[in-house]
């Protein structure tokens, strides 16, 4: 019931450009690994959406959790 009254409700896009994406990525002290990109990219996409996104972004620490988030 939650999950349905979640995905009723409706939401706030937000799309984002891709050179201001590549320009912030670039900041990145690191290369992404292929999961990482993987994550932005489905974070990109959920973010996009109309509807609440329900993603939880996990690993080990110091692997980069805060820049796929961000």
């Amino acid at each position: 019931v939650l999950y349905a009254k979640r995905a009723a409700k409706p939401g706030h896009s937000l799309a984002i450009e891709d050179k201001d994406y590549q320009q912030f990525a670039e900041q990145f002290v690191f290369e992404t690994t292929v999961d990482q990109q993987k994550a932005i990219e489905e974070v990109l996409k959920d973010l996009a959406k109309t509807t609440p996104m329900d993603r939880l972004v996990c690993g080990d620490v110091g692997f980069g959790k805060t820049e796929v988030a961000m």
